[in-house]
Parts: structure tokens; C-alpha cells; sequence
């Protein structure tokens, strides 16, 4: 399946805005094309400790196919350089799970300063979606401020895929991508969604922080599921000034 146009044009359009100083992708394999053992190649893994996290190859959202992640797992990149403004772009599912009606973050997203990049605790910026009754509802997207907590972004804007019974396929797969710019200069970040087939929303910029920028510049990247989890695509950083 190819990428929609339109998203290509909203990630060309954030990046120009930041004077993009090169086009290089500072992530491997963020296709999730290649993979060994059954891991994605270039990403670390965890699972926690009960061992019924999943992360497995699935049907592409975007490229041929995407990384699944489901219940308590995560994966890890470490960045190729480390930018001071950079533009993350990725492509996702918000999966429903009929099993459970109950509150869940089932899918949150860490940005890193520090090579450290397995504790949540160390991270610089902290997004989640989460969702009032994964069976059912759908989820909100939230960044995590040290000294005020978390801090909603938007309203229960986006609907939850529902996976085949074989688990890696989708009978109905809600689309989304996820542009999320960072300004070193103004210590604040933008952040942009679009649907499948829609239009591009574009948020105010906000400066939410788990802990505070050092200018150390982005290091990495971690995705961290629960319950019923997400699907991941064509995952990008660009650096930019």
C-alpha cells in the first residue's frame, strides 16, 4: 500500500516551515520492511516481565507491512545524530481490544535526551492516546508536563482499528499519522494529525515536558504499549534548523 498523498505533502510542509538542514532519515528501518527472528531490525525490544507483551510483523499501513505491538512491550531506537530541532513523523493504529472495557494508555510515545532510553523516567517528552473503554471508545492524545501532570491535547478524536482474529490483519484499520515538530530555539513543539483520507488538524505549540531541555538534542526514541496496543509505520526523523 503506498502512503497517501496528502500525507506526504503535511510532513513536507512542517519541514519546510523549520528550514529543514537535511532530508536523511536519523532512524533505520523505521519501514519495518526488514526484520530477524522476528524482530524488527535496527529496533530493541522489552517485554515486561510476565512475558505477554507482543511484538510482531503485520499487514502494512503504509509500507508493505508494520511492527504490532500489543499488551505491556516496547521498542527502542537511538537517533543516528542528535538534532536540536529535528521533525518526527510516523504513521499508526489505535487498536480496540472487545475484551477489555476499561481506561487504557495503549499506546505512548517517549522522546529521549539521554542515551538511557528503556526508563520512562528519563524521558523528555512524553505523549500518550488513551482511551476511556478500549473495547469501545475512542482515544485522546495527552502530553505529560513535570509540574502540571498530564495535560490534554485534543478530545476523543481518534477511532480504534479493529485486528482480524488471526492478529495480524485488520477487518477495519483507522489510519493515522502523527507529525510532531520540535523548535530548539523556542524550546516548544507542534504537533499535527491526519486521518486516512482527511485533513490535516494542526495544534498550538505547546512546551510539555517530562524533564527539562538540556539542548543535549533528541537521542531516541521509545514506543510503549499496553493492553491492546498499536500498529507502527514509516517511522522518520529529520533533523531541521
Amino acid at each position: 500500500m503506498q502512503i497517501p498523498r496528502l500525507f506526504i505533502t503535511t510532513v513536507a510542509a512542517i519541514i519546510t516551515a523549520f528550514s529543514c538542514a537535511a532530508q536523511t532519515n536519523l532512524i533505520s528501518n523505521g519501514t519495518f520492511e526488514s526484520w530477524d527472528h522476528g524482530m524488527p531490525s535496527d529496533w530493541k525490544y522489552s517485554l515486561d516481565a510476565s512475558k505477554t507483551g507482543i511484538i510482531k510483523q503485520a499487514e502494512g499501513i503504509g509500507s508493505g507491512s508494520v511492527v504490532l505491538v500489543q499488551n505491556k512491550a516496547n521498542i527502542t531506537q537511538a537517533t543516528s545524530l542528535s538534532p536540536k530541532s529535528f521533525v518526527l513523523s510516523f504513521n499508526f493504529t489505535l487498536n480496540q481490544d472487545p475484551s477489555a472495557p476499561e481506561f487504557s494508555q495503549s499506546f505512548i510515545i517517549n522522546l529521549y535526551q539521554t542515551p538511557a532510553l528503556m526508563d520512562s523516567g528519563n524521558a523528555w517528552i512524553s505523549l500518550r492516546f488513551q482511551s476511556n473503554n478500549v473495547s469501545t471508545a475512542p482515544f485522546s492524545l495527552w502530553a505529560l508536563n513535570d509540574s502540571s501532570g498530564w495535560q490534554s491535547l485534543t478530545g476523543a478524536v481518534f477511532e480504534p482499528s479493529i485486528l482480524k482474529e488471526d492478529n495480524v490483519s485488520f477487518t477495519e484499520a483507522k489510519q493515522y499519522q502523527l507529525v510532531l515538530a520540535f523548535n530548539g530555539t523556542s524550546n516548544t513543539y507542534v504537533i499535527s494529525y491526519t486521518p486516512q483520507g482527511g485533513k490535516t488538524t494542526t495544534l498550538k505549540p505547546v512546551a510539555h515536558f517530562r524533564n527539562p531541555t538540556t539542548h543535549a538534542g533528541l537521542k531516541g526514541l521509545q514506543f510503549y504499549s499496553n493492553n491492546s496496543g498499536f500498529a507502527l509505520d514509516d517511522v522518520t526523523v529529520n533533523a531541521a534548523r
